[in-house]
């Protein structure tokens, strides 16, 4: 039988990372929130019959898929 070793605790993650996190998670909410919101734009125009109003709103959406995607390559492992 092996010895009982004290289990080493896992250090908690510094304050700085910890803080850092929460704001990227409270960015992808809001970016989220704005995706729904395009959605909704997006769907008005289109049942209103007025395509600008859809096309606006499907590009601008397109624009926070990119910023979301820039935001994973800025903070992703590379």
């Amino acid at each position: 039988m092996s010895a009982d070793l004290p289990q080493a605790r896992p250090t908690p993650p510094a304050r700085s990372e910890a803080r850092r996190s929460s704001a990227i998670l409270v960015y992808l909410l809001l970016l989220v929130a704005l995706q729904i919101f395009l959605l909704v734009v997006a769907l008005e125009g289109l049942l209103g019959d007025e395509p600008d109003l859809a096309r606006n709103a499907a590009l601008l959406s397109v624009g926070v898929f990119g910023s979301a995607l820039a935001l994973r390559w800025f903070v992703g492992d590379h």
